[in-house]
Order: C-alpha cells, then structure tokens, then sequence
C-alpha cells in the first residue's frame, strides 16, 4: 500500500512536470518571461514595504537594503537565463523588450526609493531634531560673546 502511494506520487509529480519542459522546450524565452515576472512581483513587494515604512529613516534603509538585494539577484538570474535565451535562438525583438521592461522595474524601484528617503528628509528635518540637541538654545554658533563676536 505505501509502495503504491509512492509510485502515484511520483508518476504525478512527472505528470505534472511534463508540460512545463515541453513548453520550455517550444520556447526559448518561457524562463526569461518567469523571471521577469519574479522580478515584478519582488519589486512591487519591495515598493510597498518602502512606502509603508513612512519617516523611519532606519527601517527605510534596511528595507531599501533587503529590496535592492531580492531585486540584484532576480536581475542577475534574469540576464543569465536571457543570455541563454539568446544562444538558443530566441528572438531578439521579444527578448530586447523583456529586458526593457525589467530594467523599468528596476528604475521604478530605485525612483520609490529616492522619493521615500527625500520625503522623509523633509519630514525629520522639519522636527525638533535628535534629543540632546542645543538647537534654538542660547547664542548661535560660530559667534562670540564680544562686541567683535569673537568670543573674547
């Protein structure tokens, strides 16, 4: 009884597997395609964690950080499995937009990026600043307490 379970497992697991070779095998860009789409979805995962992040000027950064890793190595698979692609006679049109449109995503990313990091500047440099700060007490630096102002 377990050895016919493990035989159906296995002649499903083949059965389930044969279509997708079959269709990698009509097209030399089905791969490149997977992987652009992985890379969307990363991007667009790392492009809504950014944009939740809000002022924290520290989880922006280790997020920035965690997406431009997740999306480097999506990029470097990417262009190895186009490369591929290429070798194996794929079109060059298809394949030039493919990459187009993973490099929009990339530029898309680092534009959330930016525009995160610029909002938050703007945000912490309209408060009071860290704790301990001396700003708006006493004299204001770079002058003296003398008629001169050089602190004589």
């Amino acid at each position: 009884m377990k050895h016919e379970r493990v035989v159906l497992i296995i002649a499903c697991s083949l059965a389930a597997a044969l279509p997708v070779a079959a269709a990698a095998a009509g097209d030399p860009l089905a791969q490149t395609k997977a992987d652009l789409a992985r890379l969307t979805a990363d991007a667009s995962d790392a492009e809504a964690t950014i944009a939740a992040d809000g002022t924290d000027m520290t989880k922006l950064r280790k997020d920035a950080k965690k997406g431009l890793f997740t999306l480097k190595s999506d990029w470097k698979l990417l262009l190895s499995d186009a490369s591929a692609a290429r070798k194996d006679g794929a079109d060059k049109s298809e394949l030039r937009s493919l990459l187009k449109a993973a490099r929009t995503q990339m530029k898309g990313f680092r534009s959330v990026v930016w525009t995160a990091y610029t909002q938050a500047a703007k945000q912490n440099k309209g408060s009071n600043g860290p704790k301990g700060s001396s700003k708006g007490k006493g004299k204001p630096s770079g002058q003296g307490s003398g008629k001169d102002g050089s602190g004589d």
